[in-house]
């Protein structure tokens, strides 16, 4: 295979890849909405600066890993997501699906951290 058939192909296949990441995605938004509607969950918010600050003092933002840490990327992620869900909306993703308030809690993440303006009431 020439090296252009070879750059055309990992192009398409990055294409089709990043196709299926945004279906998902639209997926789960979807998922999200409907359990919102129904009550389930809370609707994911950003972060206020004093909630985001205690998350750092208690060492579980995966952005800001305290120096001399050992913990594994892995687990820093897993405690970013519990203290959010724990101090965030505590007692409110008790009951969901694991996989369910851990997109709550990267949602709210994202939120905290994206270049859209949000107002809080």
């Amino acid at each position: 295979m020439a090296e252009q058939e070879i750059r055309e192909l990992e192009l398409k296949e990055a294409k089709e890849r990043e196709e299926k990441r945004e279906a998902q995605e639209a997926r789960n938004r979807e998922i999200l909405l409907e359990l919102i509607a129904a009550g389930t969950v809370p609707e994911p918010r950003p972060l206020t600066r004093k909630e985001r600050k205690a998350m750092d003092e208690a060492g579980c933002n995966f952005s800001k890993p305290k120096t001399g840490e050992n913990r594994k990327f892995g687990e820093l992620i897993e405690d970013t997501y519990d203290w959010i869900i724990d101090n965030i909306y505590p007692g409110q993703l008790d009951n969901v699906s694991n996989n369910i308030a851990n997109y709550i809690a990267l949602r709210t993440y994202n939120m905290t951290y994206n270049d859209d303006l949000a107002i809080k009431n």
